[in-house]
This record gives structure tokens, C-alpha cells and sequence, in this order.
């Protein structure tokens, strides 16, 4: 990927692709409610993390690639992590590479993940 072009290098072509591109790859809807995100933290996501850890790309894949979230009882948790890198690379970019947990309440219920609009830049407050 070539972040500073929003788009993806194929031998010598650059293919751009845009927050609806993204949402189309996750099956997340482009109307609905606007997603507006809090700086409140917390959420189940949050509670897959130790206490003070870091959360950067790095360290959401390392949990993604852990044994236990292959099993079926932890399949809600393996998308909550699948999706907030998603959210983190795509949609809240940091050059520090340390996200922000404003996303994590909104994956507490993935099956009310429908009703927002994500095609859209999130409102933060």
C-alpha cells in the first residue's frame, strides 16, 4: 500500500481506492446513521488488552495471529480485532502508529454494526 496516494501499488499501477472501497471489502453499509465516535473508551475491545498496553498495529495482529481466538467460542472477538484494524489503518491513520479507543464501544455489538454510515469521515468528539 502507498498511504501517501490512498492506493494500492500492482507491479508499476497504482490503484486508488476510497473509504466506500473499504466498506464494500467489510460488507459495513455506506447510509444509515452517521457514526459519531466518543472519547470514552472501554468496551469488550478494550478488555482483550492488558492493562496499559500500547494498542498499535503490531500488537492487534499479534492477537489476531494468538491460538485462542481460533477457537469458535472467541469468533466475536477475532472480528472485533479484525475489523478495528480496519478502522485504525483506514479511517483514524496515525503517524504514531498508537490508536485511539474511540472505536472500541462501537464493536461491542457487531450485529448493530448495519445501522451506521461508514462510508463517511467519523465525527469525533
Amino acid at each position: 500500500m502507498v498511504s501517501e496516494y490512498n492506493a494500492f501499488r500492482i507491479r508499476q499501477n497504482l490503484v486508488p481506492f476510497c473509504l466506500v472501497d473499504v466498506c464494500f471489502g467489510l460488507e459495513l453499509l455506506v447510509v444509515e446513521e452517521e457514526v459519531i465516535l466518543e472519547d470514552n473508551g472501554g468496551g469488550l475491545v478494550n478488555d482483550l488488552f492488558d492493562n496499559g498496553e500500547e494498542i498499535k498495529l503490531h500488537t492487534i495482529l499479534n492477537k489476531l495471529g494468538d491460538k485462542k481466538f481460533r477457537k469458535k467460542k472467541n469468533v466475536d472477538d477475532f472480528w472485533r480485532l479484525y475489523i478495528l484494524v480496519a478502522l485504525c489503518v483506514f479511517y483514524l491513520p496515525r503517524t504514531s502508529r498508537t490508536f485511539p479507543s474511540f472505536p472500541f464501544k462501537l464493536l461491542d455489538n457487531l450485529n448493530a454494526l448495519h445501522v451506521y454510515n461508514w462510508g463517511v469521515q467519523f465525527i469525533i468528539y
